[in-house]
């Protein structure tokens, strides 16, 4: 993975010095003790911190407006369509906050968070770090620090961390920007998940919403009915690792109301014809296997339902009492 800035640094221009651009710090700059600073790629109004970043450059391919004027004419998108861009700000102001090792960060995040919430596909996350940058997501390094801030631990205001409001600000420039993409997503669930269990609300309430409104435009949650921006995905790994990302996201919107009455939830329930996540070891090597469905009267004698299908089990059961619990105070 190609861990570099676009400029050298302002060490290296003052001096003229060749720069190895290496993220976080230069080779020149680590070899003499100084601090490596490179000059802010935001647009005009954002700050030097990168707190507040500007407009950045959206994707190459704008999101085409008649798909909400006139579907009939709407040709469904390639998946990276919305996703790719020649110029990477994005992934340059992501690495500015990344100053940990790839593999690292991984095996710290698969022992933490995704040993419980298992929606990012390894093969797929290791495969779009080794990618060239004409095909990596745009929002894949933003997901990567996201991933971090998830396993970092705070300072004593969690919403004041220096990581979460990075990431909470690069989310919030990618879609303006125009983004759209699986990546995105799996990047306002895990802000989601921050925000729970530090309780930053109510930022959770509106991130798993704003998650839930972008998954179902990408077809996270699609019916007989639905309009396809996209086209299918192009294999097992990806259709399954959508799956368990709208399940995350399931999953978190009933745990955050569990005891809030009054409140809509922002992810719907799942279909009748709805299936379960893959167990969890085969998931983690990439087997494909068949799913089962969440609404059957028997499984099969070879099903090995995994923690996370049957929290998703567990979640849907609770939504179901949620929603008889507040039908219950309506007619009282």
């Amino acid at each position: 993975m190609s861990h570099e800035a676009p400029e050298a640094c302002t060490a290296c221009r003052r001096l003229k010095r060749r720069c190895s651009r290496n993220l976080p710090i230069c080779s020149l700059c680590r070899r003499l003790g100084k601090d490596c600073e490179y000059p802010s790629h935001a647009s005009q109004g954002s700050s030097s911190d990168g707190w507040t970043y500007g407009l950045f450059q959206g994707p190459d391919h704008p999101f085409p407006p008649q798909f909400f004027l006139d579907q009939d004419l709407h040709s469904p998108l390639r998946t990276t369509q919305l996703s790719w861009s020649s110029q990477p700000e994005l992934k340059f102001h992501a690495l500015k906050h990344l100053d940990v090792d790839t593999p690292t960060l991984y095996n710290e995040y698969a022992s933490k968070v995704h040993i419980w919430l298992p929606m990012l596909s390894r093969k797929r996350l290791l495969d779009d770090g080794i990618e060239s940058s004409e095909k990596t997501d745009a929002c894949h390094f933003v997901l990567l620090l996201c991933m971090k801030l998830c396993i970092e631990k705070p300072n004593d205001v969690p919403s004041k961390s220096i990581s979460y409001i990075a990431a909470k600000s690069l989310c919030a420039a990618a879609e303006q920007a125009g983004y759209l993409s699986l990546r995105l997503v799996q990047s306002l669930v895990l802000l989601t998940f921050y925000e729970i269990c530090h309780g930053i609300q109510p930022a959770a309430f509106m991130t798993i919403s704003k998650s839930a409104r972008m998954g179902s435009l990408i077809g996270l949650y699609a019916t007989q009915y639905s309009s396809n921006l996209f086209q299918d995905t192009p294999t097992w790994t990806a259709s399954e690792e959508a799956r368990q990302t709208w399940w995350a996201m399931f999953v978190l919107d009933r745990y955050m109301l569990m005891d809030v009455n009054g409140l809509p939830f922002s992810v719907p329930d799942p279909a009748t014809e709805e299936l379960l996540p893959v167990n969890d070891i085969d998931w983690d090597t990439g087997k494909a296997v068949a799913s089962e469905s969440l609404y059957t009267s028997s499984f099969s004698n070879n099903t090995v339902l995994g923690p996370f299908a049957m929290l998703c089990q567990a979640s849907n059961i609770l939504s179901k009492i949620q929603q008889h619990r507040m039908r219950k105070k309506v007619i009282i």
